[in-house]
C-alpha cells in the first residue's frame, strides 16, 4: 500500500484546459490550462478524483500519471505504449517515419489526435508522416497547416 500523502506527478495531455473538483473536499479544485502542464498531487486526492464520476476517463484520456505503481493502485490501465507526454509526441514526430507508422495503431484515439494537433502546431512538412497521421486519424494535417497559414496572412 502506498502512502496517501505521497506526491505524484500528473501531466495534462488533453487538447485544452482540463480539471476536476474533489468530491470529499469541494474547496479543492485543480485546473491544467493547456497540454504539457505538470502538477504534483497527493495520492489521497488522486484516489478521490479517479473515483468521482468521469474520473477514470479523465485520468486515462486527459491527465497522465506515468508512475506504474500509482496507476495500479488507482486501477488505471498501465499500457505504457498508449501513454505519451507532449515531449514524447514531439520526439515521435521528429523521428523516423517507420517508428511513427509502427506506433500509431497502438495508441489511444485521443493520443492519435494529439499527435495530429502537435503535427499542425509544428508545421510538419514530411509528407510520409502526414500521410501516416491521416491514415490513422482521418485528419489532414497538411490542409490544417495551410488553413492556419492563410489565417495569419
Amino acid at each position: 500500500m502506498l502512502d496517501e500523502k505521497m506526491k505524484v506527478e500528473v501531466e495534462s495531455i488533453g487538447r485544452g484546459a482540463v480539471g476536476y473538483q474533489c468530491v470529499s473536499n469541494p474547496l479543492v479544485q485543480r485546473v491544467w490550462h493547456k497540454p504539457g502542464i505538470k502538477k504534483m498531487i497527493t495520492l489521497e486526492e488522486l484516489r478521490d478524483a479517479v473515483s468521482a464520476p468521469g474520473g477514470n476517463l479523465l485520468f486515462t484520456r486527459h491527465l497522465l500519471i506515468k508512475d506504474e505503481e500509482v496507476r495500479a493502485e488507482l486501477d488505471l490501465p498501465i499500457d505504457k505504449d498508449k501513454m505519451m507526454s507532449d515531449k514524447e509526441l514531439e520526439d515521435l514526430l521528429k523521428g523516423n517515419p517507420t517508428k511513427l507508422k509502427d506506433t500509431m495503431p497502438n495508441l489511444y484515439k485521443e493520443t492519435q489526435r494529439r499527435i495530429a494537433d502537435k503535427a499542425v502546431q509544428m508545421k510538419l512538412d514530411n509528407l510520409t508522416k502526414v500521410s501516416i497521421i491521416k491514415e490513422h486519424t482521418g485528419i489532414d494535417v497538411y490542409k490544417l497547416i495551410q488553413q492556419s497559414e492563410e489565417k495569419t496572412t
